[in-house]
């Protein structure tokens, strides 16, 4: 089980991060969306690019109980993925 503690909207990243959801570079400079919460009992914290963050918030969650971090394609739900496979 989770609870979300907060989404934090980053208009400039200071330095290269890893986008938790796709993997790739959010580069310094560029906006990001940072999420703290606690999973399962422990303190959790991921970083997105906008678009990522988008996917992961219209995803469906009833079908999946977790993500693979790095793992999604830039910008798009895990259904969307599973879509074009």
């Amino acid at each position: 089980m989770s609870t979300i503690l907060s989404v934090r909207n980053v208009k400039k990243t200071r330095r290269p991060q890893r986008c938790d959801w796709c993997g790739e570079l959010v580069n310094s400079a560029e906006p990001s969306v940072v999420i703290t919460a606690i999973v399962d009992g422990d303190f959790s914290s991921v970083r997105f690019h906008p678009e990522c963050h988008t996917a992961w918030s219209a995803t469906d969650w009833d079908e999946y109980d977790y993500f693979d971090f790095y793992e999604q394609s830039r910008g798009k739900t895990m259904q969307d993925a599973e879509a074009t496979l």
